[in-house]
């Protein structure tokens, strides 16, 4: 099965075709992705592939481990061929959905496919369908950051432009998230808040930080720097947010822009806390040289930083914090230490952090 997942891969159709007939085959083979050989036949535009490994009985459904479909593959590449061939010869795959909901028109606009969305279109796709969290394809567009498709939908579909998604997520959020300014700035003329929330309080900034869109904190910055103080439901501020997703560079944005930095959440987290969680070094470092009191400072739980990176599995950020001087040894409130951690995810390298 190697060498026809390489054919179907990289290889040619004949050569694809010249192994099925003479291999062993095992239809319910996935690559180490959870991807079919069908999958790669629909990504790379094979229909004569995929009419051939159909004759074998390999699926069309489900060919990724999230549930989409052989039709979701090629919308999202631009497979039209396989496109023509799935929409005029399997139909009932016109309706499946995969785990999060997701429809083939769908992928067509994740993937930015033009084309393609309205080839499914004309096979009567439903365009106003929503998925599980009740994302459209303008949420989705703007969410992948398609300004042009984007622009090219909402021609026809303005009245959805308003819809919002599951807590309260609207169009300027997931633009927020896609990171695309032209995207952004359109809403903003259409009346958009980039002040507006989410149910759990998020704003857009918030989302841009914790996305790592740099260029998009930016301009959101620029447009009202007050919003930095701004605090969600667990009272994570920008900062936090970045702390999370964000990297070096746009922390010394928000540094710059007055941002408070030794802030704490409702939970007693700062931003070291949170950064220690990730596997970014050098954020993690920053912090420590520009704000050492972080160093010190516990959670309501009585955790140090130490706790958060022991949660977060990093071996090396444990061996930074304890290099500056972080005791691996102290108790939380309940009595727990980071080696209870380091025991319960069986990592040795932790255990030796925590007890040395």
């Amino acid at each position: 099965m190697e060498r026809l997942l390489a054919a179907c891969q990289h290889g040619t159709t004949a050569e694809i075709i010249d192994l099925l007939t003479s291999v062993a085959i095992n239809s319910n083979f996935r690559d180490e992705d959870g991807r079919t050989l069908m999958y790669y036949a629909c990504q790379r535009d094979l229909p004569l592939v995929v009419e051939a490994l159909c004759q074998h009985n390999f699926k069309l459904e489900q060919v990724t481990r999230n549930g989409k479909s052989a039709l979701h593959v090629a919308a999202f590449c631009g497979s039209r061929n396989v496109v023509d061939l799935l929409t005029s010869k399997f139909p009932p795959l016109l309706n499946v959905r995969c785990s999060v909901g997701l429809t083939a028109i769908h992928s067509a606009v994740e993937g930015g496919q033009q084309d393609m969305f309205h080839r499914l279109l004309a096979a009567t796709m439903n365009p106003r369908a929503v998925c599980f969290s009740k994302r459209n394809i303008l949420h989705l567009a703007c969410e992948k950051g398609h300004y042009d498709l984007f622009m090219h939908l909402l021609a026809d579909y303005n009245d959805i432009l308003h819809m919002k998604a599951y807590r309260d997520w609207g169009m300027i959020h997931f633009a927020a998230v896609g990171g695309n300014i032209q995207i952004m700035h359109h809403l903003i003329k259409e009346g958009f808040n980039i002040l507006q929330t989410t149910s759990d309080d998020t704003t857009p900034l918030h989302f841009a930080c914790s996305k790592g869109k740099v260029e998009m904190v930016k301009f959101l910055i620029a447009k009202f720097p007050n919003q930095l103080h701004l605090c969600d439901s667990q009272g994570y501020q920008a900062v936090h947010h970045c702390a999370s997703g964000g990297d070096e560079e746009m922390l010394q944005i928000l540094e710059r822009a007055g941002a408070e930095v030794e802030k704490k959440t409702k939970e007693g987290l700062n931003v070291l806390h949170i950064a220690s969680h990730g596997k970014n070094r050098e954020l993690v470092k920053h912090l420590a040289d520009n704000f050492p009191n972080l160093l010190t400072m516990n959670d309501d739980k009585g955790r140090s930083v130490l706790f958060t990176a022991a949660e977060g599995g990093s071996v090396v950020i444990m061996e930074f914090l304890t290099g500056r001087g972080v005791d691996p040894h102290t108790l939380s409130i309940n009595g727990s230490t980071i080696l209870h951690l380091a025991c319960a995810k069986a990592n040795k390298e932790m255990v030796e952090v925590s007890y040395f």
